[in-house]
């Protein structure tokens, strides 16, 4: 996971490396942010909070989740508590909205 972790992330700095010209005016920035994408947790409480440690680590400014946080595993109250706590913005995947609930 973590590995995985560290290749989203790369992915998504030469991404904006690519986006720096014009994102960088746009939001008045001298500096790229570092952005965190995560997905497939399927509510592994364990893996969620080893990637959000390296993201602290790596410094990284904004998490973003791509869908599939709950679903097989044993905690998804447990992720979905955190994921919340840490205001990440998730994409709703088919195993993640019926636990989503109103809120």
């Amino acid at each position: 996971m973590k590995l995985l972790s560290s290749v989203l992330l790369a992915f998504a700095m030469t991404l904006a490396d690519s986006l720096h010209v014009s994102w960088g005016r746009f939001l008045g920035r001298t500096q790229l942010a570092r952005i965190g994408i995560l997905g497939d947790v399927h509510s592994n409480i364990e893996a969620l909070e080893a990637v959000l440690s390296s993201f602290v680590r790596d410094k990284v400014e904004r998490v973003y989740a791509v869908g599939d946080l709950v679903g097989y595993g044993a905690d998804p109250s447990a992720v979905l508590a955190r994921i919340r706590s840490e205001n990440i913005r998730s994409v709703w995947a088919t195993t993640t909205r019926p636990w989503w609930g109103a809120g």
